[in-house]
């Protein structure tokens, strides 16, 4: 029996290889990102054929803001799986002291080179000294989002930064309470996110109101609630874990929920204030089908993980933390070049240049994410500086965290 009052027993011994269906679902939530972006920049054509198959992205060209909810989900799930593996597969706990060296390790170098290269570069702008003083401390203490004047500047993307750092800060202890009381810490969370939302939606500047941390909260906790879920149903419900036919059925459903959400917020597109009201019933939705897709997933045949986890994907995933700082600046740069006759705020010409653009857009960013996430973000995970220092010297829990997992951690 562990603290919490779980009885441990040992995990399947390959549950680990699952996990790669999280790539996955990371690499689609950053692929949205990207593509709701860009599709703001350019206003490239969402309707295109490749041979005789037509295709349209509009739906996740101007929904695809919904990939930070996916971030969070999967931040969430992330965060708490190794407390997960502590009730149910006998790990000893993670320190609080490891668990803020991870994340520190994690968010904190790509975030404060990219800050400065961009302020270096003249990508961001500053009307004075004193202003340029308040930008930048507010960003590099997270909390940019608690003002109008600080949200949005530097890079328009890190907003979701301060709201992922502000819950790491409460992260252990909701982790203490949630590991005793799983199911009623997560209708806490579901109830604290809906009425914040509600409560702010119609009042001013409510579309930075509504993405600090108490609008994202119960997205979080349903991360955290199918974590604890995998993990119990891995040790305690072994026949149901084995059922891979239903798991993968499941799957498929909740990947058609995840669409149906995104989709329901893409209809309703035309209405008033619509980018801040979709997180009355959007935030719910997709978190329910991140849920039961993310469950279904773990589960599910190989055949399906190892679809959902394809190397396009992957390939995202692995470059989704540099490549969500740096997408959307680069982006703006590149319009203001004078390359071609191209310009998104004049419109009515060649809608192949708008292609070609968005192109280079994609080539240049992902470029500069592996540069970034090859030679600084991976060399530092994999030798993590300074980590006796924050381990335990009696201790194994420095090691005892699977690190593909707990790394995967961030926006």
């Amino acid at each position: 029996m562990n603290a919490a009052g779980y009885a441990t027993a040992s995990p399947p011994a390959s549950h680990t290889r699952h996990l790669a269906a999280l790539d996955g679902l990371r690499g689609i939530a950053i692929a949205l990102v990207m593509v709701y972006h860009f599709w703001l920049i350019t206003w490239f054509p969402t309707q295109f054929s490749l041979g005789p198959v037509s295709f349209n992205i509009d739906v996740y060209a101007q929904a695809g803001m919904t990939g930070v909810t996916l971030f969070f989900f999967i931040s969430g799930f992330c965060l708490f799986y190794p407390y997960a593996q502590t009730l149910f597969d006998g790990r000893e706990p993670q320190t609080v002291s490891m668990f803020a060296y991870r994340r520190m390790l994690k968010i904190l170098p790509s975030y404060y080179v990219g800050i400065a290269l961009w302020i270096a570069l003249g990508f961001a702008q500053f009307s004075s000294h004193d202003d340029a003083v308040r930008q930048v401390l507010t960003h590099v203490f997270f909390v940019h989002g608690f003002w109008s004047d600080t949200n949005g500047s530097i890079n328009g993307v890190l907003w979701s930064l301060a709201t992922e750092v502000q819950f790491y800060v409460l992260f252990p202890a909701i982790a203490w309470i949630f590991m005793r009381k799983p199911l009623w810490t997560f209708v806490a969370m579901v109830v604290i996110g809906n009425v914040y939302r509600f409560g702010v939606v119609n009042l001013y500047d409510s579309g930075r109101l509504i993405n600090l941390l108490p609008g994202t909260i119960d997205v979080f906790g349903a991360g955290m609630l199918a974590a604890w879920l995998f993990r119990y149903v891995s040790v305690k419900r072994p026949e149901f874990a084995n059922r891979k036919a239903i798991a993968t059925v499941v799957a498929a459903v909740g990947l058609f929920a995840l669409y149906l959400s995104i989709d329901t917020v893409y209809n309703h597109r035309s209405d008033e204030h619509w980018g801040e009201r979709w997180y009355l019933y959007g935030v719910p939705s997709i978190a329910f089908s991140m849920t039961i897709l993310t469950l279904g997933s773990l589960f599910a045949y190989r055949w399906w993980q190892a679809a959902l986890a394809n190397p396009v994907l992957l390939l995202l995933s692995y470059l989704s933390y540099n490549l969500y700082l740096w997408h959307q600046i680069l982006a703006f740069w590149l319009t203001k070049l004078d390359l071609t006759a191209f310009r998104p705020s004049t419109g009515g010409f060649d809608p192949s240049l708008r292609v070609l653009y968005t192109w280079m857009f994609v080539g240049l960013a992902m470029g500069v994410a592996w540069l970034l996430t090859t030679f600084l973000e991976q060399p530092l995970l994999r030798l993590r500086p300074l980590a006796g220092f924050f381990a335990p010297r009696s201790s194994t829990r420095a090691e005892s965290v699977p690190r593909d997992v707990a790394e995967l951690a961030a926006p």
